[in-house]
């Protein structure tokens, strides 16, 4: 995105460019130079503060994050009936739920 770009959106926004110059240390008449074209440069500190102003008003979303695989490498809802139940259901290793002393089918 470019300098325009970034300060039309903060216009958008509700913001004048006195309000927008005022935030990044420029005057009214260098950010209408920038939205006109007629400069398109600007020092690093301004342009630093333009993006953390537009940050401020326009946040962007956090990317969202993909499902884990499983072991098998088959994504997360593929893995085996035993290993869904749990390791006490593992071959060998009997199963069900333990409850006062007593064995409970599962």
């Amino acid at each position: 995105m470019d300098w325009k770009s970034l300060i039309l959106d903060l216009c958008r926004s509700g913001l004048t460019q006195a309000e927008i110059g005022q935030a990044i240390g420029l005057s009214q008449p260098a950010v209408s130079d920038l939205v006109r074209g007629r400069t398109n440069t600007m020092q690093w500190d301004a342009g630093d503060a333009l993006i953390a102003l537009h940050r401020k008003y326009h946040p962007i979303p956090p990317p969202s994050r993909p499902r884990p695989l499983s072991a098998s490498g088959r994504g997360a809802n593929t893995a085996s009936p035993t290993a869904a139940a749990g390791p006490s259901a593992a071959p060998g290793q009997g199963g069900g739920v333990k409850t006062a002393g007593k064995r409970e089918v599962a």
